[in-house]
């Protein structure tokens, strides 16, 4: 019996002195005309008579420890070809230490990157939309295309940290 009690405390005493969990890393859309349902009309490909598009602004928060860049993958998920960063890839350079980062809009159709903001592949639209650039917004011709972005951190070795997270941005 006293060796039951024993184990039991140990157990138990192990639950409460282990450290809390760390909490899962997220991602939201910051910009108020993203609202993760509807592309706002402004925010389409030029081709659809968008004007002034950006890649919308988002913020991850709970970056796990080691970040040092967030990779961002532009997406339409009902195209193959466009999935999986066919919109373009880019890289935002965190500061070390950083537990949360903003993703910083910048220019459509454009190569015009803000500081710490790398192109890592150009969008595969150009013979469709006209143009090049890091990030193409959604240019379906408003057939129902759901675009989204994947967000994954990582480390100084470029290995993945944390999750792979996907964010709607919205149907076109």
């Amino acid at each position: 019996m006293k060796a039951g009690i024993f184990y039991t405390a140990a157990i138990v005493g192990t639950l409460l002195a282990a450290p809390a969990l760390a909490q899962d890393m997220t991602v939201t859309l910051t910009d108020p005309v993203w609202n993760g349902k509807k592309v706002p009309a402004s925010q389409v490909c030029e081709r659809f008579g968008g004007k002034g598009a950006v890649s919308p602004s988002m913020l991850v928060s709970n970056l796990p420890d080691g970040v040092v860049a967030i990779d961002v993958w532009f997406s339409d998920d009902n195209n193959e070809r466009m999935n999986w960063g066919g919109h373009g890839k880019v890289k935002y350079i965190v500061p070390a230490g950083s537990t949360s980062f903003e993703l910083k809009s910048f220019p459509a159709e454009s190569d015009d990157l803000p500081d710490g903001v790398i192109s890592v592949r150009d969008h595969k639209g150009a013979q469709w939309s006209g143009t090049n650039g890091a990030y193409l917004p959604p240019c379906s011709g408003g057939r129902g295309h759901v675009y989204s972005a994947y967000i994954l951190a990582r480390d100084a070795d470029d290995d993945r940290v944390g999750p792979r997270l996907n964010i709607k941005f919205g149907s076109f």
